[in-house]
């Protein structure tokens, strides 16, 4: 098997197979579950349920979590919840985390939900199929079905036309020849002859090829005879899957490389003097408009503070108006207050506009103006509303 870091770069391979090729893994693994599921209603795959229920806990790329729904023959809805472990070493915890993450899953889809492990390690007396507990009369039992994959048979694995046949003798080729390149090149020769055997199409070669050259990575000089043999093999059996598919794949990159070339020092210099142009403009932007804001918010400030002390002025006119001032001594003021405003804000105030204004003998009226004074926001929109009133 391919060690933690190596896995880490490339993904674990078993994840782009289980998924994919779902009904030919229950067949292979399951036979009996397989039965009661009704594969031409399709699966969907509940990736963010199960990311979901796996936030917080222990995770690992040699550790393979799925999570498929499918359909029963019987109409009802089943989730299988898959979980493959190819760290290849016991682990005490085990048994308990598949039950916190299966009863995790259970609230989300109740008693539809079923639990499979595939464990991939060589250790003989290392088996969990079970997780329980109890306290005080009450008792939790949890157990689920566990394949090893090592237990399979290798001339039963041989006999099958399961293409998950040769998933499982790769893996088992892998554990074997972790020692030897020489002895895993003659297995992963032999392995990819028996997936060209299989006759299966173009895509699902591709697919578990993929898996088969993840599974059993090679040295250099042993990974160029192993892709030399391939070539020999397609070229001779006519069957050009995995060259051609290098082969784009190669153009493609070249393709990018050439779509994006590498920038000369002069035209990276160039723009680096660009980027701090703009930066600094955008400096200089940014500061102009601060000031800018601070200034209107000053006029604001005084044009509020001038307001105020004219409402103060008027309220205190209107309470000495009730004690028995003068009427018209109120309505003066008034004009005053309204003059005052006008005057603060719009600096200059034509003539005929306090005119218009001295001429109006309703408190009321004038108290309107005073307000509309303070908030419009330009001498003609005053003289708008000072005509109407008149």
């Amino acid at each position: 098997m391919p060690t933690k870091e190596a896995v880490t770069k490339v993904d674990n391979p078993w994840n782009d197979i289980i998924a994919p090729h779902f009904e030919q893994f229950m067949l292979f693994f399951y036979p009996e579950i397989h039965k009661r599921i009704d594969f031409s209603r399709g699966q969907e795959i509940l990736d963010d349920d199960l990311q979901k229920v796996l936030k917080g806990t222990e995770t690992d790329p040699l550790m393979i979590d799925q999570l498929i729904k499918v359909w029963l023959t019987n109409g009802k809805m089943a989730v299988f919840y898959t979980h493959l472990d190819t760290r290849g070493k016991k682990d005490k915890e085990f048994a308990k985390r598949l039950f916190i993450r299966n009863y995790r899953l259970f609230d989300i889809f109740g008693p539809g939900l079923v639990s499979l492990v595939l464990l991939g390690d060589d250790l003989e007396d290392w088996r969990p199929k079970s997780y329980s507990y109890g306290l005080a009369g009450f008792t939790m039992f949890c157990r689920f079905p566990m394949l090893k994959l090592v237990d399979y048979d290798w001339e039963e694995l041989e006999k099958s036309e399961n293409p998950f046949s040769i998933v499982v003798r790769a893996h088992i080729k892998a554990l074997e020849t972790t020692r030897s390149s020489q002895k895993r090149l003659t297995s992963k020769k032999d392995l990819f002859k028996a997936l060209y055997e299989a006759k299966l199409d173009k895509e699902d070669t591709i697919n578990f090829y993929r898996f088969l050259d993840l599974v059993m990575p090679l040295p250099k000089g042993f990974g160029q005879q192993f892709y030399s043999f391939v070539a020999q093999y397609e070229e001779k059996n006519n069957m050009y899957y995995i060259t051609r598919a290098k082969k784009r794949v190669k153009v493609e990159k070249a393709a990018k490389v050439t779509k994006e070339p590498k920038a000369t020092k002069k035209e990276a210099k160039v723009t680096k003097e660009a980027k701090a142009t703009k930066e600094a403009k955008a400096t200089k932007e940014a500061k102009v408009t601060k000031e800018a804001k601070v200034t209107k918010e000053a006029k604001v400030t005084k044009e509020a503070k001038v307001t105020k002390k004219v409402t103060k002025e008027v309220a205190s006119k209107e309470v000495a108006s009730k004690e028995g001032v003068d009427e018209q001594s109120a309505l003066r003021q008034l004009r005053k207050s309204v003059t005052d405003v006008l005057r603060a804000r719009f600096k200059r105030i034509p003539r005929t506009v306090t005119q218009q204004f001295q001429g109006i003998e309703d408190a009321t009226v004038l108290s309107e103006l005073l307000t509309q004074a303070a908030i419009l926001e330009s001498l003609d929109l005053f003289k708008e509303v000072l005509k109407k009133k008149v």
